[in-house]
């Protein structure tokens, strides 16, 4: 007799897995600037990736300060692979940030940004079978 048990997990290519690992850094990203909590987005870059541990202590810091950011985030429009180097691969992201306040703790504005579209250059490596950012530029 065959079986009826059906998969309960779906596997990805290593293309389509690097590729994921890029949109969820993002939403871990967006995730941190609402909550100031970056204990999820620091899992999702190894620590070469110098921009985004740059960033998650940006928001570390506005949290230890008692302060809060208003923004919608990061969106990724789309994802390319423009490179493959062995375990590595080079993605190509269009991305769209949408403005950013950040206040003190009595609710002062101390920075803001416009936001704004761009392209980045993610470098995106494999390691113990687990994908992770390892580059942003």
């Amino acid at each position: 007799t065959s079986s009826s048990a059906a998969p309960t997990t779906t596997t990805m290519t290593d293309d389509e897995a690097a590729m994921e690992v890029v949109k969820k850094h993002y939403q871990l990203f967006n995730a941190a600037l609402m909550s100031l909590d970056t204990s999820q987005l620091r899992k999702s870059f190894s620590s070469t990736c110098a921009s985004c541990d740059s960033d998650a202590k940006v928001i570390e810091q506005i949290k230890a300060k008692g302060g809060r950011i208003e923004s919608s985030g990061m969106q990724v429009i789309s994802v390319t692979i423009v490179d493959r180097q062995g375990s590595r691969l080079l993605i190509k992201a269009q991305v769209a940030g949408s403005p950013i306040v950040i206040h003190d703790a009595s609710g002062k504005v101390i920075d803001s940004s416009t936001g704004g579209s761009g392209v980045k250059n993610i470098l995106t490596s494999k390691a113990s079978g687990v994908w992770l950012v390892e580059a942003i530029t």
